[in-house]
């Protein structure tokens, strides 16, 4: 049986988007990042329809840091060179 750990979550960014990937970052192990697309016919700006945000287990509340992107985000990863 599996039960969550943790829900990152923030209205502000992710209400009416799809999540469409997750990645947890290779070293530092508290980050988790996803990506999100706005969902077909929902009201969101042109400029941010696709999102990149990376989430910390400490503060799973809000996103440690927003990317945006003209276009929807099908994938997300880490460099794990860097």
């Amino acid at each position: 049986i599996m039960s969550p750990v943790a829900k990152f979550q923030d209205d502000k960014y992710t209400k009416n988007r799809a999540l469409t990937s997750v990645d947890w970052h290779p070293k530092h192990k508290e980050l988790v990042l996803g990506s999100y697309f706005a969902r077909t016919g929902d009201n969101v700006s042109p400029e941010a329809e696709g999102l990149i945000l990376v989430w910390s287990i400490a503060t799973q509340h809000r996103p440690e840091y927003v990317f945006t992107c003209q276009s929807g985000v099908t994938c997300a990863i880490f460099d794990p060179y860097s």
